[in-house]
């Protein structure tokens, strides 16, 4: 918190004239960014199912050290954001976000027929080319759905989707639990990333002139 605060204060920002501070709807979030929101919320809702229970199930299947699986993630993570940052500049968010849907699908299967550390950790490591690099790739698509301007808007609109999804997807995740175990759990919360790749198709064309426009306006 203290470097923060230090940086806060380097921080040079340019000095322009503000509108008279109200609340409004379309200030508060930009519905034109509710593509990336939606697909955040089913990525968001997916993971915190993993965050919320993997340490319960990795104690019940009698895994020591099952928070390697965290540290692998942040690990692989490191590596793999750079990368799939330049991938989705040079070949679109769609072609970065269909491989990222199915690495953490793949990721979830993984954790549901893993019975050792190194299987977690292999799942922990394909998670890493899912989720973790589908966050930031669309909260980068969420504002290039709006003009610089509204770029708080479009920002609260994507944290809209991860906040509901973090509500969303451990409760449904635990009801799932209690009717059919854990396994099974992890194999029914594959469903949101075949979600995510059924939107991704029927949005394609969409998210291409999202992207098209970005482009336009910056060039401008």
């Amino acid at each position: 918190m203290a470097l923060g605060v230090i940086a806060t204060g380097l921080a040079k920002i340019e000095e322009k004239e503000h509108k008279q501070f109200k609340i409004t709807l379309s200030g508060v979030a930009a519905i034109e960014a509710i593509i990336p929101a939606i697909l955040l919320f089913l990525f968001v809702g997916t993971y915190f199912t993993v965050s919320s229970f993997i340490a319960i199930y990795g104690t019940d299947m009698g895994v020591v050290n099952i928070g390697l699986y965290f540290t692998v993630y942040a690990c692989v993570m490191l590596v793999s954001r750079p990368i799939v940052g330049k991938l989705s500049d040079k070949f679109g968010v769609v072609k970065v976000m269909i491989p990222a849907a199915i690495c953490f699908a793949l990721s979830l299967f993984l954790i549901s027929i893993a019975t050792s550390l190194p299987m977690f950790l292999i799942a922990a490591a394909i998670a890493a080319f899912g989720y973790g690099t589908a966050l930031p790739t669309l909260q980068a698509l969420a504002m290039k759905c709006v003009p610089s301007a509204r770029r708080g808007a479009a920002s609260n609109m994507a944290y809209i989707g991860q906040d509901l999804g973090n509500l969303a997807g451990p409760v449904a995740a635990g009801f799932v639990v209690e009717a059919l175990g854990y396994r099974l759990m992890w194999k029914f919360m594959m469903l949101p990333m075949a979600a995510v790749l059924v939107l991704l198709v029927v949005w394609n064309g969409k998210i291409r002139t999202i992207e098209s426009d970005f482009q336009a306006r910056g060039n401008s």
